[in-house]
């Protein structure tokens, strides 16, 4: 993996045709019957139209096998189509691919904020798959927020195995928890039992004056959350039929503590068992619970968790979540899943690695393989002095060296250099690998709930 064997090559993006095996982004890769007979004329990579709202999102009802909203103003994935970054295939006078991205921000260790837009609906029409389009897209997406200086963007996957191709390695992961409420019982030391804080519902309109303000100041604190678009506060609070799934509403109760000030949220949709199922026998699924003080998160929890006739509350939290060791059974939680959330692409190493802060000091000559942006590839000697890091070029032959990719798991401290080596994800000298470990650990572990 030796960054200077590779070259400083850019990618070149050819656009493949049926009965031209070999070529674009799936080389060798044979094309699926329901593509064969399908030929498709050179497509012209443009900006979206605003008349096409309806079109591209059929392109993602196609790809992702759902319906588009048609209750209420359109959805924040309707409007990403027309916001900066998105761009689409066009053959035979329509679109048959896309991608968009949303204007956020990713908080990094240290408390700094990044630029990050967040790459989303990302789709191909099924009939116009395996013939480059998404490369072509992504190409082009990625060139833009280089040429614009971004240093960095996200994406949430719906597959894993697509984007680490163009640079993105996992950044954040999430526990999807299943609590039975049954089990549960809080330990007499557990923060919260509500103290000065007051519990009162509030309805959509409220909440989306209040919950910015109260994700930014969780955000601030937690490593690896993105900001919320004013999109999708704006979808959260129309909270469209289509989007609910068959569930109740999405319930809203506004925590404040004895001054008045409001320091946390809970939203929650209710899933009715079926029909003659024993009650109580509903699922509550915990939509957020905002708070940046363990005693107001517990006292939410307290809430959720004793809501009339329901049996079982599921949520998406961080992988060091602290209820189960504030209940006197920690088995009341049970991990269904462990999965990865946000996806980062470093876009400008330099940028990248000078906004986070760091833990511990050390000096190592790290090599980065980057075949799509040279600028980001070869051998750099990161120093790491007093919390701050400084990464210069170098001649010198590289300790550790690692795809793109990698260096995005590493950086938030999602995962240990050791480990990222030992999946041979990153290779190089044990004892470099030490130093790196040391040096990118961070005291919190990052976390990311924010849909995109």
């Amino acid at each position: 993996m030796n960054p200077q064997r590779l070259g400083e090559s850019t990618v070149t993006v050819p656009i493949s045709h049926p009965g031209a095996p070999g070529k674009g982004v799936n080389a060798g890769v044979g094309w699926g019957s329901a593509c064969q007979h399908v030929a498709m004329e050179t497509p012209l990579i443009r900006r979206p139209h605003p008349d096409e709202a309806a079109e591209l999102m059929a392109v993602g009802a196609m790809a992702f096998g759902w319906s588009p909203p048609a209750d209420g103003p359109l959805s924040a994935w309707q409007r990403a189509h027309f916001e900066p970054y998105a761009w689409c295939a066009e053959v035979a006078g329509r679109p048959v691919a896309k991608t968009a991205a949303f204007a956020m921000e990713t908080t990094v260790p240290g408390g700094g904020s990044l630029p990050t837009p967040g790459v989303t609906s990302v789709a191909v029409r099924p009939t116009h798959r395996r013939r480059g389009l998404l490369r072509a897209l992504m190409t082009r997406q990625l060139r833009e927020m280089v040429e614009d200086g971004v240093p960095a963007t996200v994406l949430t996957a719906s597959e894993g195995s697509i984007y680490g191709r163009f640079g993105f390695g996992v950044s954040t992961l999430y526990a999807h928890l299943e609590i039975s409420r049954t089990m549960v019982g809080f330990l007499d030391s557990a923060p919260g039992r509500r103290g000065g804080l007051s519990l009162e519902p509030m309805d959509a309109t409220t909440a989306r004056g209040i919950l910015p303000g109260l994700h930014e100041a969780q955000r601030a604190v937690t490593p690896g959350m993105s900001s919320r678009p004013a999109l999708i506060w704006d979808d959260i609070a129309t909270d469209h039929e289509s989007g609910r799934h068959g569930r109740s509403e999405l319930f809203h109760i506004l925590a404040r503590d004895d001054g008045g000030r409001a320091v946390g949220a809970l939203g929650y949709r209710i899933e009715s068992g079926p029909a003659g199922s024993t009650v109580p026998g509903s699922v509550v699924r915990v939509h957020h619970l905002i708070a940046s003080e363990p005693d107001v998160a517990m006292d939410l929890w307290r809430v959720v968790l004793d809501l009339d006739l329901t049996r079982t509350v599921t949520c998406y939290r961080a992988i060091d979540e602290p209820l189960p060791w504030a209940l006197v059974d920690p088995n009341a939680v049970s991990t269904r899943a462990v999965s990865d959330w946000t996806w980062m692409r470093i876009l400008d190493l330099p940028a990248v690695f000078g906004a986070r802060g760091w833990y511990a000091d050390g000096e190592v000559v790290i090599g980065v393989v980057d075949e799509m942006f040279p600028a980001n590839h070869g051998s750099w000697m990161l120093t790491v002095e007093r919390g701050a890091a400084h990464l210069t070029p170098t001649d010198r032959e590289p300790l550790v060296v690692g795809p793109i990719s990698s260096w995005a798991t590493l950086y938030m401290g999602t995962v240990r250099a050791g480990t990222l080596a030992a999946a041979g994800r990153l290779e190089g000298d044990p004892g470099a690998l030490v130093t790196l470990g040391a040096m990118f650990a961070t005291p919190t572990v990052p976390f990311n709930d924010v849909t995109f």
